[in-house]
């Protein structure tokens, strides 16, 4: 597999305001990260970020987005993400100011988390539900911690590191 993009913290579009369930920006030791919360704002939206990137020529299905992450506290429980795609052609009809296309959610497993505070680790997400994605195509990649999801059980803020998103080339 290629990574063909990475995204990190600093170039997330995150929503306006904690009741849209806009991930937190939070500085570490000169780092930054995005940090997700074990609950959902108002009992139904999960807390969230997304990117915005152009689809390289080249690019070859499957996708698969591996999420790099770290648990602020939890040292235990199972971590779920939930990683929707929009795929928009230049052609496509969409106002982007006001409308939004994405897939179907791609969930991650429920994945442990590291059994030390603070330490990295990675899942990857299958994007199956990719919104037909095809070279020069405007990509909107949305990232979510599930904490609506029965298998997100760790307790406390998830930090989002980066996600590498991966082709099959």
């Amino acid at each position: 597999m290629a990574s063909r993009y990475h995204l990190d913290a600093l170039n997330a579009r995150i929503p306006d305001g904690a009741a849209n369930g806009g991930a937190r920006t939070k500085k570490v030791l000169n780092k930054y990260y995005l940090a997700m919360a074990d609950t959902a704002v108002g009992g139904t939206i999960n807390e969230h970020a997304f990117w915005d990137i152009k689809v390289p020529v080249g690019l070859v299905t499957p996708l698969t987005l591996v999420i790099d992450f770290l648990m602020l506290s939890a040292t235990s429980g199972n971590i779920v993400f939930y990683v929707y795609v929009e795929a928009i052609s230049d052609t496509d009809p969409i106002n982007l100011l006001t409308t939004t296309s994405f897939a179907t959610v791609n969930a991650s497993a429920a994945t442990a988390v590291p059994s030390s505070a603070g330490y990295p680790t990675s899942v990857s997400v299958s994007l199956t539900n990719d919104d037909a994605a095809v070279a020069a195509d405007r990509l909107r990649i949305w990232i979510a911690r599930g904490a609506t999801d029965a298998g997100d059980t760790a307790t406390g803020d998830l930090y989002f590191d980066r996600a590498d998103l991966r082709d099959a080339a």
